[in-house]
């Protein structure tokens, strides 16, 4: 065997346990619900294929357009604000100050910690009664007569989500700094020389010099958003579904094709679809 062939047999060898999660947990579960959207599977009964019933359901049920519309102003804000809050951050924790590395390990830090126990301290923090924290400093500082209703209410849900979703901004703003430091000193020079301001020396070199690190964080971070509107998919199926069957015993009949647990399928296709662009970048 060449020495060539046994490098490449080598670098397959070590990225083979990314190509077999790759294959267990992405390839093949995207396969089977391309196959379950064009059945009825009723557990425990076997599936039956109905062909494009469940897509034909989909695009007639106004709930589908509602979550799709979420979904787009979810991303169409998250992503940009996500991408100007972590340049933001990083331009501060660029500056060369006694302990900046104590800052710089505090901020990226809520990046790293559990999507579910961030979820749970926000859910604490927005808590629509009186013993939320956010609407028992509001009510302390007289600013609001009662508590607001941040999950709870359609007209402030999705932007505490979106505000919720910002406590990640450190992953980008990790990615901002690195393009940040990468820029060449002399260049800040010739601007000085120039007599350029702060905001001219950032504009005509910092933004310039950024650009790859855009690039990739345009690619990574519709990722986040796109989990949150599968999250919200599932929730919106499960509520549907107990409230389908709930009908349906109370009028001892079956829901027909278009019943959430059997769209499902083609919501997770749809949404899997979405994201296929950033994987294959």
């Amino acid at each position: 065997m060449s020495s060539r062939h046994r490098d490449t047999l080598t670098g397959y060898g070590f990225i083979s346990p990314v190509l077999v999660g790759m294959l267990l947990w992405t390839l093949i579960p995207m396969g089977a619900s391309l196959y379950y959207s064009f059945t009825r599977y009723d557990l425990p009964q076997s599936p039956k294929f109905i062909g494009a019933d469940n897509y034909t359901a989909l695009f007639h049920d106004s709930t589908f357009y509602n979550s799709l519309k979420v979904t787009v102003i979810f991303a169409a804000v998250s992503v940009p604000l996500g991408l100007f809050v972590g340049l933001m951050i990083a331009v501060m924790l660029n500056q060369r100050v006694a302990g900046m590395r104590v800052f710089r390990t505090l901020i990226y830090l809520p990046a790293v910690i559990p999507v579910v126990a961030s979820t749970i301290v926000f859910k604490d923090m927005l808590s629509s009664s009186n013993l939320g924290l956010i609407n028992y400093v509001l009510m302390k500082l007289h600013l609001i007569g009662k508590p607001i209703p941040f999950f709870t209410s359609p007209s402030t849900a999705l932007w505490s989500v979106i505000f919720m979703g910002m406590w990640g901004a450190g992953g980008s703003m990790l990615v901002w700094l690195a393009g940040l430091q990468s820029v060449p000193e002399d260049l800040y020079d010739a601007c000085r020389v120039d007599g350029a301001g702060a905001f001219r020396r950032f504009f005509s070199s910092d933004i310039c010099a950024l650009s790859n690190a855009t690039y990739q964080l345009i690619q990574v971070l519709p990722i986040p958003a796109g989990r949150v509107a599968q999250a919200r998919n599932d929730l919106m199926a499960a509520r549907r579904l107990s409230v389908s069957r709930a009908s349906a015993r109370s009028r001892h009949s079956a829901t027909i094709h278009g019943e959430p647990a059997r769209v499902r399928s083609a919501v997770d296709l749809c949404m899997a679809a979405s994201c296929l662009p950033t994987w294959m970048a």
